[in-house]
């Protein structure tokens, strides 16, 4: 039996030196945070480990990093309450 799951997806503009704050911001706002890593190029991945270090070390918040094939540019966030 499927049961409803509150979800919300997040999509904002920033420079990219404050995504991972802002990012961390966003996660402080709900009780889990899973994000996707993308695929690709070895920017792609560098990136991707600073947005997740900064979901799962400053946002203090029970946080799911999920890797991802599809070849994605960034991280995709959905968070839950």
């Amino acid at each position: 039996m499927a049961r409803a799951v509150l979800c919300k997806e997040i999509l904002e503009t920033c420079e990219g030196p404050d995504f991972p704050d802002v990012l961390a911001g966003y996660t402080r706002l709900y009780d889990l945070t899973i994000a996707a890593m993308p695929g690709g190029s070895y920017l792609s991945h560098f990136d991707a480990h600073w947005y997740a270090e900064a979901v799962i070390f400053d946002s203090g918040r029970p946080a799911i990093i999920i890797p991802t094939s599809d070849g994605a540019l960034g991280p995709s966030l959905s968070t839950m309450s």
